[in-house]
């Protein structure tokens, strides 16, 4: 099982404003306020399909999140629209993320990583699971790829280690589907951090 291609449409906002007003016309009042509607028809520009039909795959995914997960999982708020389109994106179900955020949870344990938020384990997984796909494996995350994340986690942690945290986790995955050591790969990115800072950016978890 592969990602599909990516495609662009011709006319990119055109596209996100078209599923955008489809939400906002068919969604429920509180829906209308939310960034998180906006950002899950973001995601939604690149599928093919009229703008109503793929918003109601949205809610019809984001329905079977919630109905599959606990009182006080992510997926009982708005956030589940984002999760959801990603799925769609990636062409991968709610149980298949389900049960592989749970397995991620056990794999970062092994390797001695922090919790993170429920929240960021998600999107965790759903990085880790992109980057699977797209390397031709199977909907299924790897312990190679939690343990080459742990690589980079702990050297984002030898260079800040106050401020890198569980929150951390879903950029060293994002990071790890990239070629390099794990060391030379988080130098980059203090390098960027540092010249960041050189222009006035305050110093602190939320640059990093």
């Amino acid at each position: 099982m592969t990602v599909r291609p990516f495609l662009l449409p011709a006319d990119p906002l055109d596209r996100f404003l078209a599923l955008y007003q489809q939400a906002r016309d068919t969604g429920r009042w509180w829906e209308k306020q939310s960034n998180s509607l906006r950002h899950a028809c973001l995601a939604l520009v690149t599928l093919e399909g009229r703008p109503g039909d793929l918003i109601r795959r949205l809610r019809r995914t984001a329905d079977e999140l919630k109905s599959r997960s606990g009182m006080f999982s992510p997926m009982q708020n708005a956030m589940r629209y984002v999760y959801a389109a990603h799925l769609m994106a990636i062409e991968l179900s709610p149980e298949r993320i389900l049960k592989e955020s749970e397995r991620l949870k056990q794999m970062l344990k092994a390797e001695k990583l922090p919790r993170s938020t429920s929240a960021y384990n998600i999107v965790t997984a759903l990085v880790l699971l992109e980057q699977s796909l797209e390397a031709g494996g199977s909907a299924r995350i790897s312990r190679d790829q939690v343990a080459r994340m742990a690589q980079i986690y702990r050297a984002f942690k030898e260079d800040h280690p106050w401020i890198t945290g569980g929150d951390d986790l879903a950029p060293a995955a994002l990071l790890a589907g990239e070629p390099g050591a794990p060391r030379a790969i988080a130098s980059r990115v203090e390098s960027v951090y540092q010249e960041l800072r050189s222009f006035k950016y305050g110093r602190g978890n939320a640059l990093q």
